[in-house]
């Protein structure tokens, strides 16, 4: 009997739109035939801005898998739409959803100075 190779599918992606380019989001792909677990298993995901952005696996099951997103080069522009090439154990598989980065930076607050210890006294 010769092994058959079974190609995933994607349903849906979550969120697909106000990506932060700064990374740190939490994607959520839906669909078919993903694998059970991360171990054992190879994953390459990546956004066609010019770097290549990844997404770093963090779950897997059958129907869902979960990518955190790297940080973005500070040149993505802002609302612009990617793609995002999704290939598991050496299968791309199919997805037609743009990905969207949001139309602004979010705001942080600098500490001063730059280096605090954490030591509560």
């Amino acid at each position: 009997m010769k092994a058959e190779t079974i190609i995933g599918t994607i349903t849906n992606i979550h969120p697909h739109s106000d990506l932060n380019v700064l990374g740190a989001d939490n994607i959520t792909l839906t669909g078919t035939n993903f694998p059970h677990q991360l171990e054992g298993s190879t994953f390459d995901l990546q956004f066609d801005d010019a770097l290549k952005t990844k997404c770093v696996p963090q779950t897997s099951k059958t129907d869902t898998f979960v990518c955190l997103t790297n940080t973005f080069d500070k040149t993505v522009s802002l609302s612009k739409k990617y793609k995002m090439t999704v290939i598991i154990n050496g299968q791309t598989i199919s997805n037609a959803k743009d990905m969207t980065m949001k139309n602004n930076l979010k705001k942080t607050n600098m500490l001063d100075p730059s280096s605090v210890s954490p030591v509560l006294k």
